[in-house]
């Protein structure tokens, strides 16, 4: 997937997910922070946000005493964070980059990297990870959402039938429904792990959150979330070597 697209449907992505600034999310139409406790205490620590988009979650990390850096490849998302920090009075320090390229981030020097459905967008997640683990510093936390493995049996758009082979890895094309073409990228369970254990990165949590019921859901609600979890959440650790 290139920045362009993001470019092309930020403003509408936004509207639609209506993400907070007062709470943590790990996307739209799941239990946040306040629920699932993976983060803990951030004051004082240096976070890094690989796909931050808009921004939201780098101002709530902000907010509680972090000194955050956030990535992402598209200026129009990492113009609305601009924007939106500016807007909470908060200062945050956003960088366009390729988020498998975290060249500008000196090793070990991170004390916490959270990620919040970006990871399904990168082909080489090894490299990715490597790179995660690269920059932590020892013990540091490594909490991320993607889609899960499962979601993309139903095609891009999540309905109610098996349309793709779970071990079919590779590029799924999404059209929106403004009208721009998404690439991402179906990893099996046994890829994710395998991934994370060989860049150093033990796993102590592993979520399949079911979408809040009772609870009024956003414009961007799939019917496939009924029968499978759209996301996976993970919070792994770097092991010490």
């Amino acid at each position: 997937m290139t920045s362009n697209a993001w470019d092309a449907h930020a403003a509408n992505y936004q509207t639609k997910a209506r993400l907070s600034t007062t709470d943590l999310h790990y996307g739209f139409d799941l239990p946040g922070e306040d629920q699932l406790h993976l983060v803990g205490d951030v004051r004082g620590k240096r976070v890094l946000e690989l796909g931050c988009g808009a921004g939201q979650n780098a101002i709530v990390l902000t907010k509680q005493g972090a000194t955050v850096i956030g990535i992402d490849s598209s200026s129009a998302q990492l113009q609305l964070a601009r924007n939106l920090a500016e807007q909470q009075e908060v200062k945050v320090e956003f960088r366009q980059a390729d988020m498998s390229d975290l060249a500008m981030i000196p090793a070990d020097t991170i004390d916490f990297v959270l990620s919040v459905n970006a990871l399904h967008y990168v082909e080489d997640l090894g490299r990715l990870l490597r790179q995660v683990d690269r920059v932590m510093k020892t013990s540091a936390p490594f909490v991320f959402s993607m889609r899960h493995p499962s979601w993309h049996l139903l095609g891009a758009n999540g309905g109610d039938k098996i349309m793709l082979s779970y071990f079919a890895e590779g590029p799924v094309r999404e059209v929106t429904d403004d009208g721009v073409e998404l690439v991402h990228y179906h990893h099996t369970f046994a890829t994710i792990l395998t991934a994370l254990r060989s860049a150093g990165l033990r796993v102590e949590t592993l979520l399949e959150p079911q979408a809040p019921s009772g609870v009024p859901r956003t414009n961007m609600w799939q019917d496939g979330r009924d029968f499978v979890p759209r996301n996976l959440i993970i919070r792994a650790r770097k092991d010490g070597r």
